[in-house]
Order: structure tokens, then C-alpha cells, then sequence
């Protein structure tokens, strides 16, 4: 009786452990698109605020000069790419196998009748498969919401040069 108990329980540890990663690497996955969603959203906003304020400190008819031209310039490329790298992942994402439909028929056809240990070896091999290319996946997300949210730092960096230029000039 506990030969049989202690064999049927074989792998369970490794099965926990693999689709513990499973669920996890899906968490990732949403983290990574909300992320993606609020830095797309965020860079939006910040170009449109920045043209809107420039405008209304300055007023319309304000030439502004070459070398805050040239910052604005940088702000807008930056937060357009910021935004593009974020959409690509929010909308996008990256594709991860999972078992085909012919993997699931033959589970519950000619495997059903496997012991515990097989079918718990098999479907472990399915989520392993999964986990391997979701984490593949989620890792180039996270590399392009780094580079995205880099390229804001320096957008929000040359808008804040860019508007201490205008007010030193104002001020002269």
C-alpha cells in the first residue's frame, strides 16, 4: 500500500513546481501589457501636454528658437517610439505554443487510462513547452518596455531643456 501511495505521487513536487512557473509566467505576461498600456498612454499625454504649454506660456505667436526646436524635436521622436514600442507589446505581444487539439484528444482517448504518474509526467511536458516559450516571449516584452520606458526618461529630459532654453530667453 505505500509502495503504490509513494508512486503515484512521484513527480508531484516537479508538476507543482512547473506549473507554479506556468501560472507566474502569465502573470508577467499581463504585467507586461499593463505596463505597456500606461507608457503608451503616458506618452500620449505627455506630447500633447507639451505642445498645449508651450503654446499657452508662450503664446502663438512665440517663435521659439533652433535649439529648443531641436529638443522638441528629440521629445517628439522619442515619446512617438516610446509609444510605438509600448503598443507593440500591449497589442501584439508574442506568440507561445500551448498543446494542439490533437495533443488534448489523445489525452482523453487512447492516454486516459495512463497512471497518475504518466499523465502527470505528460502534462508537465505540455506546460514545460509553454512556460518556455511564454518566458521567451515575455522576456523580449520586458526588454522593449525598458528601451520604452528609457526613451521617456530622455523625451522628459529634452522637453524640460527645451522649455528651460525658452524661459532663459524670455527672461533675457
Amino acid at each position: 500500500m505505500t509502495t503504490a501511495l509513494a508512486t503515484s505521487d512521484r513527480g508531484r513536487v516537479y508538476t507543482d513546481f512547473i506549473f507554479a512557473e506556468l501560472e507566474r509566467e502569465h502573470e508577467r505576461r499581463a504585467s507586461a501589457q499593463s505596463r505597456a498600456s500606461s507608457l503608451s498612454g503616458f506618452g500620449t499625454g505627455a506630447v500633447s501636454l507639451a505642445g498645449a504649454g508651450l503654446v499657452f506660456v508662450f503664446g502663438q505667436g512665440h517663435a521659439i528658437t533652433p535649439v529648443a526646436t531641436v529638443l522638441l524635436l528629440v521629445t517628439l521622436v522619442a515619446f512617438i517610439v516610446s509609444t510605438g514600442l509600448a503598443a507593440r507589446v500591449f497589442a501584439i505581444g508574442h506568440t507561445y505554443r500551448v498543446p494542439d487539439a490533437k495533443g488534448y484528444r489523445v489525452m482523453v482517448g487512447s492516454r486516459w487510462s495512463d497512471s497518475e504518474e504518466a499523465a502527470r509526467r505528460a502534462t508537465a511536458a505540455f506546460a514545460v513547452r509553454t512556460i518556455t516559450t511564454l518566458r521567451a516571449g515575455n522576456n523580449r516584452s520586458a526588454t522593449l518596455l525598458e528601451w520604452a520606458g528609457y526613451l521617456q526618461v530622455e523625451g522628459l529630459a529634452a522637453l524640460g531643456l527645451a522649455l528651460v532654453v525658452e524661459f532663459i530667453r524670455a527672461l533675457a
